[in-house]
């Protein structure tokens, strides 16, 4: 036991005195027993509940007034926050919206007071001066995104006229001219010595001044219009003098310095339009690929110059390059260049070269599809223009001549000049519609026809002096030799250049025609070295075997041109053709099924069909395929063919 511990009795004592002690009473409490216990009240009691009641429930009422005043405080407290975000955000925003500022802006012009007097006054000569920039912005159309310029003028081009006092207005160009990149224009126009002289100046940057009499004003506004676009947006100032033949020495000197700038996003660029103007505009087309393979050097992300360069190539005669540059262009963009090209110019970009890369392939339906869809799309460089001539082109060479005949008499042109001059900013496809349509029925001699023709044609338009012998050439030659006059077509073929594809078809073409066939072989085993990835030289190399009888050594070359080519429908004819030949009807008459999906017009198909199914003793089925060949395209020759096979039933 501790000695800090009582005793136990002690503690038990005190307990029981604690306990026996008397409770202070509570009167509420009283009351409220006398009610339970059923006795009646005394007077005093019932003041007492009733005062107390009334206690209550003004305790009750005082705290609901003061839960009302705290929701009140709370909301008012709750809107002024509001309010206060709101000023923040609004005075955020515009302090944003003012760094943002993009743009030319035009000052009102120091002008001799003889001038405003006549009302040339300071606000006039600007809008002047601004009237003038509208032309070069028109022509200076780019597919380059406005944001990659350091001077963003896109649609955004001003006058601005001082006032006084202080408003919202002008608070915002003060913030814009502080913190935005706005580019903003003053000019003086003084006398000196009897003339006029203009000075404007961009930002710190001072053009050459101008001088010139009274009646000069226009022309020197323009000059100085220009001279700002030179100083301050030197890409786009290059695509409005390409309007001018005779000022192609002020585009090299503008693409000279650019090529040489510090940025490559500037040099990718300039690269890009200088091989532009090499190709399009002076026919320099291995000057203009070369200059669109050091833009994509520069800029491996520039889709734009990707698929340029393969359009080049293409009208080189280069297709295997054409092909895997086109292409390259397409994953470029897909994985990460829609941000270097203006957004409705990328679609025509994109849609153009999944039509190229589609023909190249032999996909006339996805081909004509895809020039289809630029209806919707905007004239950008004169793709939509020239669409429809590119689809009926590609229907022709489906075997559906009267279907490409119905879509050219739905267009404004028929000369095949014009077609293919209406447009000299497409490059990479050939634009040769009627000469399609007559070459899908072997009409050889009116190929001949309209060929020389358009070869007179280009040959008088230098930007189209190369393009001649890859794209129109190949045509004669094919329709001479077809009509037996194999040593004109093999003269013509032999100027041809060394690295044109389609001049090295058509030369083993002539070859097979005139039954050389270790020539013909030589010759196409090259145009398969030279093109690899297209299924054309496979094929007519087949089709040369087929020729000669050999269907067996047709085979592994259809095998290929169906694997490059899984949508042309003529391997598989040419497939069907070989096993008939080697007497496996049924095969063949599976493969003619699967070229009918890929060209359901192609009468001579359908001729074959018919044949196939008669030897198989299906000749009411073979019948029926002789009618649709007979309802359908077919040369004079197979027309008289499938003609005697229904006079026979």
């Amino acid at each position: 036991m501790g000695g800090d511990e009582e005793p136990r009795p002690r503690r038990a004592r005190r307990r029981a005195a604690t306990a026996s002690q008397p409770t202070t009473p509570d009167p509420v409490e009283i009351a409220m027993e006398t009610l339970a216990s059923g006795q009646a009240p005394s007077s005093s009691a019932e003041r007492l509940l009733e005062n107390q009641n009334r206690l209550i429930q003004e305790q009750i009422g005082l705290a609901r007034n003061e839960r009302f005043r705290a929701r009140i405080k709370a909301a008012r407290d709750g809107a002024l926050a509001v309010g206060a975000a709101a000023v923040l955000f609004g005075a955020g925003w515009f302090v944003w919206d003012a760094s943002q500022a993009r743009g030319l802006v035009v000052h009102a012009f120091s002008v001799p007071p003889d001038l405003a007097e006549r009302g040339f006054t300071g606000e006039v000569a600007a809008q002047r001066f601004l009237d003038k920039t509208a032309p070069i912005q028109a022509l200076s159309n780019s597919a380059r995104p406005p944001e990659s310029f350091q001077d963003n003028w896109v649609d955004n081009v001003s006058l601005e006229i001082p006032t006084t006092g202080i408003s919202l207005e002008q608070a915002s160009a003060w913030l814009r001219k502080r913190l935005g990149r706005e580019t903003h224009v003053r000019g003086e126009i003084v006398r000196q010595g009897g003339q006029l002289v203009l000075t404007v100046r961009a930002g710190r940057d001072a053009a050459p001044a101008r001088t010139g009499t009274d009646a000069d004003l226009d022309s020197m506004m323009q000059g100085a219009a220009e001279d700002v676009f030179r100083l301050k947006q030197p890409y786009l100032f290059a695509n409005y003098l390409r309007s001018d033949p005779a000022r192609r020495a002020e585009i090299d000197a503008l693409f000279t310095d650019l090529v040489q700038d510090r940025s490559a996003l500037e040099r990718g660029w300039a690269y890009l339009g200088r091989g532009v103007v090499k190709a399009i505009d002076s026919g320099d087309l291995r000057g203009g690929l070369a200059d669109e393979l050091l833009a994509v050097k520069v800029m491996p992300e520039l889709a734009l110059a990707w698929v340029n360069a393969g359009g080049f190539a293409h009208d080189l005669g280069r297709a295997e390059q054409g092909y895997q540059l086109t292409r390259r262009g397409l994953e470029v963009y897909r994985r990460d260049g829609a941000r270097t090209m203006e957004r409705e110019a990328a679609q025509v970009v994109v849609t153009r070269a999944e039509a190229l890369t589609a023909r190249w392939r032999g996909d006339a339906l996805g081909e004509i599809e895809a020039w289809d869809r630029f209806a919707d799309l905007v004239p950008y460089a004169g793709w939509r223009a020239v669409a429809p001539y590119a689809a009926a082109e590609a229907m022709a060479r489906n075997h559906d001549a009267t279907g490409a005949r119905r879509r050219m008499a739905d267009l404004p042109l028929q000369d095949p000049g014009q077609v293919f001059l209406m447009s000299g900013g497409t490059r990479g496809l050939s634009r040769l519609p009627t000469l399609a349509i007559a070459a899908a029925v072997d009409d050889w001699a009116e190929v001949e026809r309209q060929g020389l023709a358009l070869d007179a044609t280009l040959k008088g338009e230098p930007p189209y002096a190369e393009v001649r012998a890859v794209l129109v050439w190949p045509s004669i030659a094919r329709a001479w030799a077809e009509q037996g006059r194999f040593e004109a077509a093999e003269r013509l073929m032999s100027w041809a250049p060394a690295d044109c594809w389609p001049c090295l078809r058509t030369q083993a073409r002539i070859a097979a025609l005139q039954g050389d066939a270790s020539r013909a072989d030589r010759l196409y085993a090259e145009a398969v070295r030279q093109g690899p990835s297209l299924p054309f030289a496979y094929a007519e190399w087949a089709e040369a075997k087929l020729r000669r009888g050999d269907a067996a050594g047709a085979l592994p070359l259809l095998a290929e041109a169906r694997e490059r080519g899984p949508r042309w429908a003529d391997p598989l004819k040419l497939e069907g053709d070989a096993l008939a030949r080697l007497g496996r009807d049924r095969d063949a008459v599976r493969r003619y099924a699967d070229a009918a999906e890929r060209a359901p017009r192609w009468g001579a198909l359908h001729l074959a069909w018919g044949d196939a199914l008669n030897r198989l003793g299906r000749r009411d089925e073979a019948i029926a395929k002789w009618r649709l060949a007979a309802g359908m395209d077919l040369s004079a020759r197979k027309r008289a063919v499938v003609t005697q096979r229904l006079s026979r039933r």
